[in-house]
């Protein structure tokens, strides 16, 4: 088994950092990982996507040329890497970010889910990213949430304990969300 996992958006929303927690997670629950970071020079505010490997059998290339997931952060990231998620794929896309989303075609499992919003609805408006995460763990059975949340906790704790709780508070925020299924 080889799942393949691309996670994009601007620089400073989070991007790497998901991606580092969730392949720390994966080594945590014995799979094989990697993580493949690309940023533009502009790194705050430029591009940036980081692309996962999650696997029970050693990994020959770390480049995610086919995604089994996309979690799309912003409207331009969704627009350029849509075409890199295999048929029945799962695509998620913050919405509040994404107004113009393009046509799916029904060959994608499309989710989408407010991430903005309602991080800023928890007045914590730098946690979309978790907000997103934390929705993808309803649909991503690979990786333990406890053993996400646990990693997460030394990635945010070490930064601040508050940091921490407020990043929990969101993912759970985003787990507790409501799908609304969106096959356009």
């Amino acid at each position: 088994m080889e799942y393949q996992i691309l996670i994009a958006g601007f620089g400073g929303q989070g991007v790497l950092s998901l991606g580092k927690i969730l392949c720390s997670a994966g080594m945590n629950d014995d799979y094989n990982v990697t993580f493949y970071p690309s940023y533009g020079a502009e790194v705050r505010g430029g591009t940036c996507h980081a692309g996962v490997v999650i696997a029970d059998t050693p990994i020959a290339s770390p480049l995610v040329n086919k995604a089994d997931a996309l979690i799309m952060l912003n409207e331009p990231s969704l627009k350029r890497f849509l075409p890199r998620v295999k048929p029945n794929g799962l695509v998620i896309y913050n919405s509040t970010l994404v107004p113009h989303p393009p046509e799916f075609n029904g060959t994608y499992d499309v989710q989408r889910i407010p991430a903005t919003d309602i991080a800023n609805d928890m007045n914590l408006p730098r946690a979309s990213n978790m907000v997103t995460i934390g929705f993808f763990f309803k649909f991503f059975g690979l990786i333990q949430t406890k053993t996400f949340l646990k990693d997460c906790e030394k990635h945010f704790f070490k930064l601040s304990p508050e940091m921490h709780e407020q990043n929990k508070a969101a993912f759970f925020k985003g787990y507790e969300y409501e799908p609304k299924h969106c096959k356009r």
